[in-house]
């Protein structure tokens, strides 16, 4: 029979009120068997956390806090000692970086030249006005929006994410077009949908909703709107 003693449980998820699964010592929060300590060296720390996991583990409608790890990650290693103000965590097994809003254009040049991120995939924003919960980084204060960026070395076939915070007083954040050109459009529909500005784009104009449209469709604070459609042989708009 299974040792109940052997046993350890793992925190509540957030809100239900409903104990989540345990797990067998010997095996972290998925599940997974992990490496025993060497003798000798109970100290041993992990290299990285996943900051998922403690998102998950708040349930009281606040901010949850995660912790900070060292780059184990060679990339993130460089950044981090090339800008020390750049914060290393993991999510979802992949690389994050969260950057200074005045260092965006500066690390993103840095993957580009000199970590041989060749690809930046695409560019959009996050608004976290009507969260229910919200993780917070230590070292890192939130703002309502957050940009993200993810970036693919193809000679390396590596990956890893960026983000900055912007304040919604001053949406704004330097542009990545002229160090990857096709975000062009990308940084425009993040433009139209949330009212980020990139600083210099060579042409920010909306790319989704007409040119005289008001307000921001993917602000959570948006007012839902209608646009006339008229048919055929209908006389009005319905």
């Amino acid at each position: 029979m299974t040792d109940d003693s052997a046993r350890e449980s793992v925190p509540k998820r957030g809100g239900d009120g409903e104990a989540a699964p345990e797990v067998a010592a010997g095996a972290d929060t998925t599940g997974r068997a992990t490496e025993p300590e060497a003798p000798g060296d109970p100290a041993a720390a992990p290299v990285a956390h996943d900051v998922d996991a403690p998102a998950r583990a708040g349930g009281d409608g606040g901010t949850v806090e995660a912790a900070h790890p060292h780059p184990s990650d060679e990339v993130a290693a460089a950044v981090v000692e090339r800008f020390p103000e750049v914060l290393f965590f993991v999510s979802h097994m992949q690389p994050v970086l969260h950057v200074p809003r005045e260092q965006w254009h500066d690390v993103a040049a840095f993957l580009r030249d000199e970590q041989q991120f060749t690809q930046c995939v695409d560019v959009t924003a996050v608004d976290h006005l009507v969260d229910a919960a919200r993780l917070v980084l230590p070292g890192v204060d939130p703002e309502r929006f957050e940009v993200v960026a993810n970036f693919l070395s193809h000679p390396r076939n590596r990956r890893i994410r960026m983000v900055c915070q912007v304040p919604v007083d001053a949406p704004t954040v330097g542009s990545l077009v002229d160090l990857y050109p096709g975000l062009d459009f990308a940084e425009r529909e993040t433009f139209d949908m949330f009212g980020i500005t990139f600083d210099g784009h060579p042409d920010l104009t909306r790319i989704l909703m007409p040119d005289d449209w008001l307000g921001h469709p993917l602000r959570k604070d948006d007012a839902p709107a209608r646009v006339p459609v008229t048919f055929k042989e209908d006389p009005r708009p319905q």
